[in-house]
């Protein structure tokens, strides 16, 4: 059973639908009666089962209380200049900014009927639910319960499960969505299986795997993840060489962005227009896209897509001989990374400072996952110093994800639960930072883009 459809639910008054990149979830906005400013974000979790029985279908989810803030130019200049809240953030169907002001609700179930013909009301749903607190309807026969008594919580926790390697589990997922025979399964676990192939250098096989999840997508008219396919694939052409076609994908994965009114993903769609034409040369207009892709993650408070872009900027200004904009632009970089207690600073700061004194030493380099050093000579200020910081850190990201100190299982699996109910989660990876989250979760230093994972 999946859930309803949307595009045939009347909705009441003061409930809006929020496009999400999964069309497995259903996101819906409802105002509070009493302030119109506030509302409730209710979500279905990604991967959680639907549950029918006498014709009442229940999947869980959770609900997340936030408030309206003004968009007025004064306001969002002076955002530039202050720390963001812990809370995150939304942009609403509207258009209007939505911030948490308070506490994740887990306690939540989406109800409906399973026979349309079969109309439900809300005494009937609190008859089946007796201990709730609250029953409110969204639409016609579809309802949010609140207080719903659960199983025992977090504080009997099992020990920390065994790491699950993400290659053998995206194959795992993929067969078992090859034979149950279902294409939005089938175009998901593709996805997944090709960002884990895209991490052995393979990207000709990244391009085939993505291929065929693009004419699933473009079947069954699931724009979203059409979206998550163009932005990957786009990639994978880079990859090869391919810029031409890459720059036709990451176009199309704009426009759609655009369509689900979706900031973060348009943020994306903008770093990557900006990443294929870095390497046509034409400092100009990557520039000019890094700087759409920045305002963008400044609005949302994405303090590690901060960080990458003012990198990015950092090695076009060293491209360009504009040697004081490229130190401005790496120093902002890391102290982003500072200020998020990232191992990853020290490489980047080591780096900059070799830029800083217009001489490359002998560098210790990343070699088929390895490491062996490398006599790169010597360069004045030169912008490739810049661009090895990247692969250094990435492998070194790899090898203290590979063991080392680990979270308590408290944490994980308050930060595992976190993910579950978020938009942005697969089942697998997270589609903001691209990080599988049975081995991110694990990590200290490690933390969500959008700032959800509880301190």
């Amino acid at each position: 059973m999946h859930l309803p459809d949307w595009r045939t639910l009347t909705f009441v008054d003061g409930v809006q639908w929020e496009p999400t990149p999964d069309a497995a979830r259903l996101v819906l906005w409802t105002i509070n009666p009493k302030d119109k400013s506030h509302w409730n974000r209710v979500s279905s979790l990604s991967g959680a089962r639907v549950d029918c029985s006498d014709n009442v279908c229940r999947i869980a989810a959770n609900l997340v209380p936030t408030e309206t803030r003004s968009r007025s130019f004064l306001t969002s200049f002076l955002r530039l200049f202050r720390k963001c809240p812990e809370g995150a953030t939304w942009f609403m169907p509207g258009g209007a900014m939505a911030r948490q002001c308070g506490e994740r609700r887990t306690d939540v179930l989406l109800v409906w009927s399973a026979d349309e013909r079969h109309t439900l009301d809300a005494p009937a749903i609190a008859a089946l639910w007796p201990s709730s607190e609250k029953v409110v309807q969204l639409a016609t026969s579809l309802f949010v319960v609140i207080g719903v008594t659960t199983l025992k919580e977090d504080h009997i926790l099992p020990a920390l499960p065994p790491k699950t390697e993400p290659c053998p589990l995206a194959r795992r997922l993929l067969a078992e969505a090859r034979q149950r025979g279902d294409p939005s399964g089938i175009a998901a676990a593709l996805i997944d299986m090709s960002v884990v192939v895209q991490r052995e250098n393979n990207p000709i096989r990244v391009a085939e795997l993505l291929e065929e999840a693009l004419g699933l997508n473009r079947s069954l008219g699931n724009r979203a993840q059409e979206m998550d396919v163009l932005g990957n694939l786009g990639t994978a052409y880079l990859a090869m060489g391919k810029t031409g076609p890459a720059l036709e994908v990451f176009w199309a994965e704009h426009a759609i962005a655009s369509e689900l009114g979706s900031k973060f993903a348009d943020k994306v769609a903008l770093g990557h227009l900006g990443q294929a034409h870095a390497s046509l040369g034409n400092a100009a207009r990557t520039i000019g896209f890094f700087e759409q892709a920045l305002e963008i993650a400044r609005q949302l408070g994405d303090r590690q897509g901060q960080a990458d872009l003012h990198w990015d900027f950092a090695i076009q200004h060293a491209e360009l001989g504009q040697r004081q904009q490229a130190l401005a632009c790496g120093q902002a970089a890391v102290a982003f990374l500072e200020q998020m207690g990232k191992p990853s600073v020290r490489t980047y700061a080591e780096y900059l400072e070799e830029y800083r004194h217009g001489s490359m030493s002998e560098r210790l380099a990343p070699v088929a996952g390895e490491y062996s050093y490398e006599a790169a000579g010597s360069t004045s200020a030169s912008p490739r110093l810049l661009k090895m910081a990247i692969s250094v850190a990435k492998s070194m990201a790899k090898y203290v994800g590979s063991g080392l100190a680990t979270v308590t299982a408290e944490i994980y699996y308050r930060r595992v639960k976190t993910c579950a109910g978020c938009e942005h989660h697969t089942g697998v990876r997270c589609r903001v930072c691209g990080c599988f989250t049975q081995i991110k979760a694990r990590l200290p230093h490690e933390n969500c883009p959008l700032e959800k994972w509880p301190t």
